[in-house]
């Protein structure tokens, strides 16, 4: 890609608003970690969160550059 972007998508089913606890806010950094080894250096890692309502920001929600809620998939 052009924009040196990489996207990575969670795709989360709940009930409810998801919230981000911090053991899963760790193992989406790791994750990210272990992805940039196989990037480019300028290639920039973007979280995309999937969710059926969309999330309860706290702390470590702001990981996601963006919440995609099943309403928003409907519009």
């Amino acid at each position: 890609r052009n924009d040196i972007i990489c996207n990575v998508c969670d795709i989360k089913f709940y009930s409810n608003e998801y919230i981000l606890k911090s053991e899963a806010h760790m193992n989406l950094l790791k994750s990210e970690e272990i992805i940039k080894k196989f990037l480019n250096k300028k290639t920039r890692v973007s979280h995309i969160l999937i969710t059926t309502f969309g999330i309860n920001r706290n702390n470590f929600s702001s990981i996601f550059d963006e919440v995609i809620s099943f309403d928003g998939i409907l519009k």
